[in-house]
């Protein structure tokens, strides 16, 4: 029994050893960790002294360096700061010793005004959105710093600096201007920037368009304005490319097969390769899918009130843009009708019937490739459909 106590007391004393010692580790490594911490933020404010002449206080909620964080390689202190009303952000690199290395976001505000000047000197009715800059140096992270410049803005060395060691991305749509006519793309690509470049026919289905992006979002969705489109250029791919916006009328409505990357099959390449142009159009000319199909997903009685004869397309590798006149729609509240819509192959094997959407003169539905079919609905009465399977 005697034997059993000792066994029991030096097992209570090794543990006690033992969180005795973690918890000085973790005392001492908090410790080392508010020195480096409390010494990146002065290193901060003495490299906003030596660039801009002013002092400004630094806050940050971690105590530990924003890339040591992630597991990098880096250590990288991130401060958040506020001078004469801005708000701005400090970035410190501490990883080369001595060599100190310092980004701030103070002058960004500035650089993208002038940005965006540079472009309306240009093409006075334009529209500007998805403007992102920052610093080239990756700081081996892979991450460039959003709105973080290491060089002083002069208000007259915005292209030199950027050329240097910046880099960033835009998206312009202009009107009653040329894109052909500029050479705006070769600017920005020796920028360094991905773009994307939309001319619009007139200024007011610009403003339209801008009008209905809203959030201020514009990459990807000129498609749903291309009826209204002139040209389109961008490089989103890595390479210059020229869109041809190929708008097809059937008669009942308009529709444009896009380009897109090919999605190819490896089996049939070798002796038949893929193009962008298979497309086939089809006016149904039958009931929408069966009584099965109806019942199983609850949609006879949205369908059952048909607005548009039921089309549909069989594409092997784009999506398809449905552009149906509003004009053929008179006599029905728009806020009423809806689009259902039913894939039988491709990535959108799946169905649904949404409210419509509208730009300028049409609805507008975008169709993922496959065997896709639609029609326009009359929803008024109705509550907001939910299929079947969702039910369940």
């Amino acid at each position: 029994m005697k034997a059993r106590k000792i066994v029991i007391a030096v097992g209570i004393s090794a543990m006690a050893a033992f969180f005795s010692y973690k918890t000085y580790n973790e005392v001492k490594n908090k410790a080392e960790a508010k020195k480096l911490h409390d010494a990146a933020a002065a290193q901060a404010q003495e490299y906003l002294q030596s660039k801009y002449g002013f002092d400004a206080p630094m806050s940050d909620e971690s105590e530990y360096p924003l890339r040591q964080k992630w597991l990098l390689e880096e250590s990288v202190y991130e401060f958040s700061s506020e001078y004469d009303g801005r708000k701005f952000t400090v970035w410190v690199n501490t990883s080369d010793g001595d060599n100190i290395r310092c980004k701030d976001s103070y002058q960004f505000d500035d650089i993208c005004a002038e940005f965006k000047d540079m472009i309306e000197a240009e093409f006075p009715k334009s529209y500007i959105s998805d403007l992102w800059l920052g610093d080239n140096d990756e700081w081996k992270t892979g991450n460039s710093l959003y709105g973080g410049f290491s060089d002083y803005y002069d208000g007259t060395n915005l292209v030199e600096m950027i050329k240097k060691n910046g880099k960033g991305s835009i998206s312009v749509c202009v009107a009653e201007s040329s894109l052909e006519d500029s050479d705006i793309d070769q600017r920005l690509s020796e920028l360094n920037f991905t773009y994307s470049l939309t001319a619009f026919d007139t200024a007011e289905h610009l403003d339209e368009f801008q009008e209905f992006l809203g959030s201020g979002e514009s990459n990807l969705k000129y498609e749903y304005a291309v009826p209204y489109i002139t040209e389109h250029i961008d490089n989103l791919s890595g390479e210059k490319k020229k869109l041809a916006i190929d708008l097809k009328d059937c008669g009942a409505f308009k529709y444009a097969y896009l380009p897109v990357e090919i999605r190819g099959f490896p089996e049939s390449e070798e002796t038949s390769p893929p193009t962008k142009m298979d497309l086939g159009l089809f006016n149904m000319g039958f009931v929408w899918g069966g009584s099965d199909y109806n019942s199983a997903y609850d949609e006879r009685e949205y369908i059952d009130t048909p607005v548009s004869d039921p089309w549909g397309f069989e594409t092997r590798y784009g999506d398809v843009m449905v552009y149906y006149p509003l004009e053929k729609l008179k006599g029905h509240n728009i806020d009423d009708l809806g689009f259902a819509w039913r894939s039988y192959g491709g990535f959108a094997n799946d169905r649904n019937i949404e409210k419509l959407t509208t730009f300028g003169d049409y609805a507008v539905l975008r169709l993922e490739f496959g065997d896709t079919r639609f029609m326009i609905v009359d929803m008024s009465g109705k509550d907001e459909y939910i299929p079947g399977w969702m039910k369940k």
